[in-house]
């Protein structure tokens, strides 16, 4: 779901449950969000969302991996990834 889709389903959301908003007050908020939400985990600390999961920053340690067509050894460098972990209320 991209952004302008996003920000286009709360909009009509908002605006069924009778509030005014802008559309481009919900684009700032939500840019905002996840501007927030980017810079924490580049700090490498976890995004914790109520009900929903917790984004956490892992870093992916070198290794050495083969290419069996070719038998190519290569290493690869380490690597900063996100992982999501689902909350367990989410589904309930």
């Amino acid at each position: 779901m991209s952004k302008q889709i996003l920000s286009n389903e709360v909009y009509n959301k908002l605006a069924a449950e009778g509030y005014s908003f802008s559309k481009e007050f919900i684009n700032a908020v939500i840019e905002s969000v996840l501007e927030e939400i980017v810079n924490t985990l580049k700090d490498g600390k976890e995004v914790l969302i109520g009900n929903f999961g917790k984004f956490v920053p892992d870093i992916i340690k070198k290794k050495v991996v083969t290419n069996f067509k070719t038998g190519e050894r290569k290493v690869i460098k380490n690597k900063k990834v996100v992982k999501f972990r689902v909350s367990p209320n989410f589904f309930k």
